[in-house]
């Protein structure tokens, strides 16, 4: 008698690629938005694909933060960093801040739906938060963007295992310092409000090394899961 032998076919690999991609809500934009097509002529685009690309190849790497103005390439690095770990295998989940918190905030009194959607975000493998705490221009985050940001960063925090993208317009020290006349000096690098350059330049930190100072007020909880996985290295 023949033993029966099974191999998996190679498309079905391919198929599940496609799914991720199809299930990341990145598919309109995933297969432009590559490290191949990321344009880095300057120093401080090579220096933010160099650290994209590390935090890649990086087994420990939990989190990657991206700030910069419209224009300088948040998305794109954050969406190839996305593509490389779907290729990879793992599931990729994109919220985009202003239009998921809205809905989330909307469903705070049904605890089923809320606790349904807000689940998906804490547990996925891989989520990109994009224009993270981005609200209506000349406003600062409420209480409720805060309270929201923290419960799903807070639970990303505290699972190893996950992986976290972000790309904002503040800097990362307007989000360790709140309010913002806690900032030393006050000075208008540090500010809370989005950043703004004569230039379209971005700065990229990743996990690993360089620690976020925290301070007391309202948003000490947040900075303090901010520190992304205990450090961050920039």
């Amino acid at each position: 008698e023949g033993e029966t032998l099974a191999r998996q076919c190679g498309c079905v690999k391919k198929r599940e690629v496609l799914r991720r991609i199809r299930e990341s809500g990145l598919q309109s934009v995933i297969q432009s938005c590559t490290f191949d097509t990321y344009q880095a002529t300057e120093d401080w685009q090579r220096g933010i694909k160099e650290k994209a690309l590390s935090f890649c190849k990086d087994s420990n790497a939990g989190w990657f933060y991206v700030g910069g103005q419209v224009g300088c390439g948040k998305t794109h690095i954050c969406t190839a960093i996305c593509e490389t770990y779907i290729r990879k295998g793992y599931d990729v989940r994109y919220l985009m801040w202003a239009e998921t918190s809205k809905h989330l905030k909307a469903l705070i009194n049904d605890y089923h739906a809320y606790t349904e959607m807000i689940n998906a975000y804490k547990r996925i493998p891989v989520l990109y938060i994009d224009d993270f705490l981005k609200v209506r221009q000349g406003s600062d985050p409420s209480g409720g963007d805060l309270n929201l940001a923290f419960e799903i960063l807070n639970a990303r925090y505290n699972d190893t295992a996950l992986r976290t993208v972000i790309s904002s317009e503040r800097t990362m020290a307007s989000l360790c310092f709140w309010p913002p006349e806690s900032l030393p000096g006050n000075s208008s690098f540090l500010s809370a409000r989005p950043t703004r350059s004569s230039r379209a330049r971005a700065f990229a930190l990743a996990s690993s090394g360089f620690s976020v100072p925290l301070v007391t007020g309202a948003m000490v909880t947040l900075s303090s899961t901010l520190r992304c996985g205990k450090t961050l290295k920039c």
